[in-house]
């Protein structure tokens, strides 16, 4: 299932989203994955970049047990449905144990953990997190001595640390310990989860003054979950490289909830993703061994691998290259296309909007554009002014309704400009 044209589009938009979208949420995208691909890779989680260095594959069932298990971890110490979790961990399986688990029994809080003590503090009071998972050094080395400040600004906070081994510290849970004694075939405390309820808090990018909690509804993560994909088709045989963060939307919903829901295999290139330099001079070796047939980079990225050299790789596997989070140089598409023979897709979103709003499509010219909406999202330019509609071609404020759009910030709830 895949479209080409807008008027794909419009067949898509005549069935109600209610009733082509079975699935209202993050526990039904990942009970239906795994049902439907139990055995089948979800997570290959790479320690390095060599051909030698160990992985971690996690299948669709041990995937969904995990995180049942987290949630259950979760309602043992008291978090409810209401309560915010705040999650600092590299890309390691049980980050996304922590992301779902705590979407699908409170609220999760994807931070990014290179911001300082001081700064993911102040997010945590504005989110009300009562609860902390965060990496042990052995893990990354960074984290843990933020921890130690952020436990001095917020008094109470449950801790639960990933990775430490059996440690006793007051205070201090290890996560993989608390997983063990948790029922992994249903929930102890199940909450509701409607489309309208609110499953996590992702903070932006502070482009106005300090950063924003944009609340991601469970409705639109499930509508980005099938959205997402479409350009891609959906079949189950894809193996998506994501090195992007998880505290990203781009890292965590188009870059692995959405593949996880469609029966995709996610290969996380590290801990640190691209950030780890030898992910980019490894590029097509990691390509090549583990049979990748979407990679995703931000440009820079892309850029930057464009230039490692790939003579002797095989690379038959790879189907094309998905971009985003900035402007994609015409001239960078134009070279990947003709030296690589397949596509590169680009996409536009934002936090707000979970994240994608459109998406370029393959085997049509749309290079220096955003392509086309997708399914259910409405877009149009407004005169800044006048708030006048503009017709193609004008400068103007992007207006985006549908769906997928989020319900407000936290704390800086005002009037939305779109009425039924």
């Amino acid at each position: 299932m895949t479209f080409r044209t807008e008027a794909d589009i419009l067949a898509y938009e005549r069935v109600p989203v209610g009733e082509r979208l079975l699935l209202r949420n993050v526990l039904d995208l990942l009970q239906d994955s795994a049902a439907r691909h139990a055995n089948r890779v979800a997570i290959r989680s790479l320690a390095g970049t060599g051909p030698n260095d160990p992985a971690r594959d996690i299948t669709y069932a041990e995937l969904l047990k995990r995180t049942i298990q987290t949630a259950n971890v979760l309602a043992a110490h008291g978090i409810g449905p209401g309560d915010t979790v705040t999650i600092l961990l590299p890309s390691v399986p049980e980050t996304f144990y922590a992301l779902w688990g705590a979407e699908i029994a409170a609220i999760a809080n994807p931070v990014n953990y290179f911001l300082n003590a001081s700064q993911i503090a102040g997010i945590m009071k504005e989110a009300g997190s009562r609860a902390l998972i965060a990496a042990d050094p052995s893990l990354f080395a960074d984290i843990w001595p933020k921890v130690e400040e952020i436990r001095k600004a917020i008094p109470g906070l449950a801790v639960f640390r990933v990775g430490g081994g059996n440690r006793n510290e007051v205070g201090i849970f290890e996560f993989e310990r608390e997983l063990s004694v948790q029922p992994d075939d249903s929930l102890i405390a199940p909450k509701k989860l409607e489309r309208d309820t609110v499953a996590a808090l992702f903070h932006t990018g502070g482009t106005t003054g300090l950063p924003k909690l944009a609340r991601h509804t469970h409705g639109a993560l499930a509508l980005a979950a099938w959205s997402n994909a479409l350009n891609f088709g959906l079949e189950a045989e894809h193996v998506l490289i994501n090195p992007l963060p998880q505290f990203h939307v781009g890292g965590s919903i188009f870059g692995a909830l959405s593949p996880i829901a469609n029966g995709w295999t996610v290969v996380i290139p590290t801990p640190l993703g691209a950030r780890n330099p030898n992910v980019v001079r490894d590029w097509w070796s990691l390509v090549e061994r583990n049979k990748v047939t979407i990679a995703g980079a931000v440009p820079t990225t892309l850029a930057a691998i464009m230039n490692v050299p790939r003579d002797g790789h095989d690379l038959s596997s790879l189907k094309c290259f998905v971009s985003g989070g900035s402007t994609v140089p015409v001239e960078l598409i134009r070279r990947i296309e003709a030296e690589l023979k397949v596509p590169v897709i680009e996409g536009y979103g934002i936090t707000e909007c979970s994240p994608a709003i459109a998406l370029t499509v393959p085997g049509k010219n749309m290079h220096g554009t955003v392509g086309v909406p997708l399914p259910e999202v409405e877009v149009c330019v407004t005169d800044l002014d006048t708030g006048e509609v503009l017709p193609r071609g004008k400068t103007g404020m992007l207006n985006v309704h549908g769906p997928n759009v989020f319900p407000g910030y936290i704390a800086h709830d005002g009037p939305s400009p779109f009425r039924d």
